[in-house]
């Protein structure tokens, strides 16, 4: 394994059994499924991205719970090493985990957004900011209630993938928002607002 904290890249190479594994550039059908999934954040953001990365998708064939395609960014340098590996079945996994693919759609993970946020290129990200009581409890896997929030953004619709941060804007979770078009002032503290997909509590929470 080759780890780089600082951007958070790495290589997981399989063992000396035979692989299991495809690792791969993205085809057209998958590019096209990841682009329609980022314009709401950004028209140009692929574009921008490709003009210093690449994606790769990951399918591997033995795992049998979640399997889905797994979505990758990574460098020009490291594009060069990856090719040049010389058994790309050998590679699980390389630079900066985006995702995966589920029933046509990408599921954008939370180091992605991350990445996106810390270089400015979400111009219409749609977010909720939660209080401190809130930010435990969103951490310990729960879904948003009204309560817990003290701002969001205007044009959240539902079904909406939202980002909940803190008060310090630092993102704890991806969401879905649930509601039609309510005015948020007329709900009760306990009514839930929004889904929780994905939070960093997870990390620590699920099995090692």
């Amino acid at each position: 394994m080759i780890n780089n904290n600082k951007n958070s890249y790495f290589f997981l190479f399989c063992s000396a059994m035979k692989p299991q594994n495809k690792f791969r550039p993205i085809n057209a059908a998958e590019k096209e499924i990841i682009q329609t999934s980022l314009l709401k954040f950004n028209p140009n953001l692929l574009n921008l991205l490709n003009k210093e990365f690449f994606t790769y998708i990951s399918i591997n064939f033995i795992w049998k719970t979640q399997n889905y395609p797994l979505l990758y960014l990574i460098s020009h340098k490291q594009r060069d090493f990856t090719e040049n590996f010389g058994n790309l079945e050998c590679i699980y996994s390389a630079g900066l985990y985006m995702g995966f693919i589920k029933q046509g759609k990408f599921l954008i993970s939370l180091e992605f957004f991350e990445f996106l946020k810390q270089r400015g290129l979400l111009i219409n990200e749609k977010k909720i900011t939660v209080k401190e009581r809130g930010e435990r409890s969103i951490l310990y896997g729960n879904d948003l209630s009204y309560g817990m929030i003290t701002k969001a953004s205007q044009d959240i619709k539902k079904d909406d993938e939202i980002l909940i941060v803190n008060q310090q804007n630092e993102i704890l979770a991806i969401g879905k928002y649930v509601l039609e078009n309510e005015d948020l002032s007329d709900l009760q503290a306990i009514d839930k607002v929004a889904i929780n997909i994905i939070d960093k509590g997870y990390y620590l929470r699920k099995k090692q």
